[in-house]
């Protein structure tokens, strides 16, 4: 008997539906338009065709770092730094008390390495390699396009 999932918002990738062979997995073609309808027409720049961003002055652009630190602060990395810090010395503290032995011991952490720990989680969701193991592999004659 096929399982089946008991999660009522399961979507399944195409590649393990059950359609015939030979037959493509299209979706359902969409329903035309009213008789009467007509696009919407908005007046654009044209050059600045999908608008412009309203950045501070002081913002450079094209610059990634900048850009960046308009949504994590220099603030707001040291206060996640000293709740992470926090948190995972009482989580060692209480691990010792039961004797579970499963926390290691916590070295505190910096915004510098926090920056790098984000930075690290931009770069692989934009830049996908097959396998976890890919990003920090030497060897084989691979290389990651941008060793991390």
């Amino acid at each position: 008997m096929p399982r089946r999932s008991n999660d009522v918002d399961l979507v399944r990738r195409p590649e393990y539906s059950k359609n015939p062979p030979g037959r493509p997995n299209l979706p359902p073609k969409p329903d035309p338009p009213p008789e009467d309808w007509k696009p919407l027409q908005i007046d654009t720049d044209n050059e600045h065709p999908h608008g412009y961003p309203q950045l501070p002055a002081s913002v450079n652009a094209s610059n990634a770092m900048e850009l960046f630190q308009l949504f994590f602060t220099s603030e707001l990395l040291d206060e996640l730094a000293y709740y992470t810090n926090s948190l995972a010395k009482e989580y060692y503290q209480e691990s010792k008390k039961t004797n579970t032995g499963y926390a290691r011991e916590w070295k505190p952490r910096c915004r510098w390495e926090l920056y790098a720990y984000l930075g690290g989680l931009l770069y692989m969701a934009l830049h996908r390699e097959p396998a976890i193991g890919d990003y920090w592999k030497i060897s084989d004659g691979f290389l990651p396009a941008h060793p991390v």
